[in-house]
């Protein structure tokens, strides 16, 4: 039974029949308390968000002190939370076992989590094309999407990736080498503060390198966001 479930939501099918029939047969649960209904409940979401994530995405101080080795390109970040628990659990459901609903949970998180936002223009970290095939679906867009969407705020594709290496497995330096020619950007507007929005955070080289092509393209400002932060091992 689970394989013919998974097979049918793989198929990216909205607003059907089978999306209802699957809503009775096969339920989502909370991951974090198991209630039946939702892939994270109103509680716990509210759990999760209540103790914000404070610290910069470079080099972890809290933000209150001054990052004295960090020269970044974005002039504000927002975080969810660690890569940790009920957190990791659904973004890597959502990215490898075809949790797609999960989608609508994680922006709710990454707005709750945020300031509000005034004249800024959303976009996101393209994911690689293998794997947006893999999945159906580009994972990162549609939490920047409906991001935008709940904030009242314009989403635009701004930044593209030119190769096609990923940052799996790879070493911190490996990964800030590898950022610096990954991305360039196009149709920027001139004078316009981004919001860039990425799933995961691990050294910071992808935000990094994707906000300094904004940057170059003309933005007037970058402001970077992410559902949680990875420490490598």
């Amino acid at each position: 039974m689970g394989t013919i479930i998974n097979a049918y939501r793989r198929l990216n099918v909205k607003n059907t029949m089978i999306d209802i029939f699957l809503k009775y047969i096969a339920p989502h649960r909370c991951y974090g308390c198991g209630k039946v209904g939702k892939c994270l409940c109103e509680g716990c979401k509210y759990y999760i968000i209540e103790e914000p994530f404070r610290r910069c995405l470079s080099c972890l101080k809290p933000i209150s002190q001054k990052c004295s080795v960090c020269i970044k390109s974005y002039t504000k970040s927002w975080c969810v939370g660690e890569l940790d628990g009920v957190i990791k659990e659904l973004i890597y459901d959502y990215k490898f076992k075809n949790l797609k609903q999960a989608f609508i949970e994680l922006s709710d998180l990454l707005s709750a989590s945020i300031d509000e936002l005034e004249d800024v223009v959303v976009t996101a970290i393209p994911t690689l094309p293998n794997h947006i095939r893999r999945r159906g679906y580009d994972h990162t867009k549609l939490i920047a999407v409906r991001f935008a969407k709940l904030r009242g705020l314009k989403y635009e594709d701004t930044i593209i990736r030119i190769s096609k290496t990923t940052q799996h497995n790879s070493t911190a330096s490996m990964r800030w080498k590898q950022a610096q020619k990954s991305f360039t950007a196009k149709k920027v507007k001139k004078h316009i503060r981004y919001l860039l929005i990425d799933d995961i955070v691990t050294t910071g080289a992808t935000i990094e390198n994707a906000s300094k092509c904004l940057l170059k393209a003309g933005a007037k400002e970058v402001y970077v966001a992410t559902i949680a932060r990875q420490t490598l091992d």
